[in-house]
């Protein structure tokens, strides 16, 4: 495979698993465990619960009974759904270590640098719902 396949394949492979962590954190912070951010934030579950139940009842315009018929639902899979994330997260960051490693590898000593810093950065990123910092 010549290095431009490659480097595309090694992109297109980086997306799909930051995708999945996308995925994965938005889980975590709706309906799981509580994620590093938030204990540190002194918010717990109870509150993310409501600001999603919230989120909800606002976008869609839930009626009353609506919203306590998806709380009840979210309140039924909760502890399975943190069961989930954390029985997956070890293979997740192993996952995505791996994945930054190869990454790092194809970068030049500046563009490795700036990605280290974005690395550091994500957890503020995602804190902010995904928004790109701009």
């Amino acid at each position: 495979m010549s290095v431009k396949p490659k480097a595309w394949a090694l992109a297109l492979l980086a997306m799909v698993l930051l995708l999945g962590g996308a995925a994965g954190a938005l889980v975590d912070r709706t309906l799981a465990g509580e994620p590093a951010c938030v204990a540190r934030e002194g918010r717990g579950d109870s509150h993310r619960r409501t600001a999603y139940l919230d989120r909800l009842t606002e976008e869609l315009q839930l009626s009353g009974e609506q919203r306590a018929q998806v709380q009840s639902i979210v309140d039924r899979h909760r502890e399975s759904m943190s069961a989930l994330w954390h029985e997956m997260r070890p293979r997740f960051e192993a996952m995505k270590t791996e994945l930054r490693s190869e990454v790092k590898d194809v970068l030049s000593a500046e563009q490795r640098a700036e990605y280290e810093e974005l690395i550091r950065n994500e957890p503020e990123h995602w804190r902010r719902g995904g928004k790109a910092n701009r």
